[in-house]
């Protein structure tokens, strides 16, 4: 017998959560089938989808169109109506816009009693009672559920969901409604793009003041409360999705500092045997690195600064990595100064010995704000935050060797000036009552972007909270 089948409904829930079970976890447990979620979750479904279904059907379609008209005014979302957005829109007019009247679609339909299930009934009874609210992702179950917690609340609840629960993340942060079932709770509609980790302090502090509506601002409402401010948090919320869809990509940089522009110098040296060039190329004040033919017999060299200017555990710098063959020479370098830089000690080395036969240069930052642009003038569904991308093969062979240079690269980090800290490394931002919070948000993000990496190459970020004393600070 499991844990759960010997608990009972009124005793405390055996996740730890201090609710009730029957408030909690109870009938969350998988089917021995595998194909349902959770016990009971199937017919649950059927019956939320015949409740819209039968809304829709008992409303004519001058009403419905007229209160969705009415809803696309009022909430003025920076998202149009199409296929992936539509069902959002669709809640907002079935279950929260209220007409001139203070009445909803559902309500209306409903006073009719033209509705004969009960369990239909009450499952609009129950939509009618859940006000979108911003959620935080706590745990993720892939194709079962999340555990969520109520940022305006403070409830916790474990939420069944198939389909969002493969591309959602933690710590991201969800506008749903959450509709509490006998059972199990469910999404009765998710916003359409979940917000990034690092922007729930502020969005967190906005939709407080809308709710407070001019009253002393709490930590903590209660759904009525959510509910009158339903249209004010929509707006906290869409102001949110434009920043995202509309936000510029950063300025790509390399670990000097300059920005990443990819230049490939291309020289005549047709005068000077193979041998000749890689010792002088051995003398331009960098390490040359011999790295052997590649397929086509092109011999290739890497040259090496000692150490980094960015990351002080690396032991190196690659300046250039460098093709020989046929009498020429090309040697490619990600920025302007650096090629600079490279092309002066050739020049001063080789002399008349090489000539310039062309320098290209491919501005990546140039390129990033253009497809920016492009993405930008596209529908905001095409840009969906919460689209999944496929996960890239990884050999299991390279497991060892990535998770040592992850590693290395956050060991470095706990003691690096981080800008997002004021300048103080993490460390230093965590003996510090002022920037632990930014601190504790930072690690949100990193934890987040962890669970999008492939499995082979995710980080356990617990290890990083272990060693800034910030382990359960969350």
């Amino acid at each position: 017998m499991s844990q759960r089948n010997a608990v009972g409904r009124n005793d405390p829930c055996p996740c730890g959560s201090g609710k009730k079970f029957k408030k909690c976890c109870s009938g969350i447990e998988r089917t021995e089938a595998g194909d349902e979620p959770v016990s009971g979750f199937r017919a649950a479904r059927k019956v939320i989808d015949a409740a819209g279904r039968a809304v829709l059907d008992g409303v004519s379609r001058s009403e419905f169109e007229e209160a969705l008209d009415s809803c696309l005014e009022e909430l003025d979302a920076p998202f149009d109506i199409d296929d992936n957005t539509f069902p959002y829109f669709s809640a907002w007019v079935l279950y929260h816009h209220r007409d001139p009247e203070g009445q909803r679609l559902a309500e209306k339909f409903l006073a009719r009693r033209r509705l004969r299930n009960p369990e239909q009934i009450a499952y609009l009874r129950a939509a009618l009672a859940a006000p979108f609210s911003f959620w935080e992702v706590l745990e993720v179950d892939p194709g079962r559920g999340l555990r969520v917690r109520d940022l305006l609340t403070g409830q916790e609840c474990f939420v069944v969901e198939q389909s969002a629960s493969g591309m959602l993340r933690r710590w991201e942060v969800l506008f749903a409604a959450v509709v509490d079932l006998d059972a199990f709770s469910v999404f009765d509609m998710i916003g359409p793009y979940p917000l990034p980790p690092g922007a729930r302090d502020e969005l967190v502090t906005m939709a407080r003041t809308a709710v407070a509506q001019g009253r002393t601002r709490r930590r903590k409402f209660d759904r009525r409360e959510i509910a009158a401010a339903e249209r004010e948090l929509a707006g906290v919320y869409h102001m949110h999705v434009a920043r995202e869809l509309f936000k510029p990509p950063p300025h790509q940089r390399n670990t000097d500092g300059h920005a990443l522009v990819f230049c490939q110098l291309h020289y005549r040296c047709s005068n000077l045997a193979l041998a000749e060039v890689l010792q002088r190329l051995g003398r331009l004040g960098y390490e040359c690195q011999p790295k052997g033919p590649d397929d086509d017999g092109h011999e290739r060299c890497s040259l090496l600064r000692a150490g980094n200017a960015m990351h002080r555990h690396w032991e190196n710098t690659v300046i250039a990595e460098v093709q020989v063959a046929n009498g020429e020479m090309t040697l490619e370098v990600n920025s302007r100064e650096r090629a600079d830089e490279v092309a002066s000690r050739i020049e001063s080395e080789f002399g008349p010995s090489v000539s310039l036969i062309d320098r290209t240069e491919d501005d990546v930052n140039l390129e990033l704000r253009e497809r920016w642009a492009r993405r930008a003038a596209e529908p905001a569904s095409a840009r969906s935050v919460a689209a999944a991308e496929p996960e890239p093969e990884i050999p299991e062979e390279m497991r060892g060797a990535l998770d040592e240079m992850i590693s290395a690269h956050y060991e470095a980090w706990l003691d690096t000036p981080v800008p997002a800290l004021a300048g103080l490394s993490p460390r230093e931002a965590a003996a510090s009552k002022r920037h632990a919070k930014q601190l504790d948000g930072l690690l949100r993000e990193i934890e987040c972007h962890a669970d999008r990496m492939p499995e082979l190459a995710r980080f356990d970020t617990n290890r990083l909270r272990d060693e800034l004393g910030m382990t359960g600070k969350r």
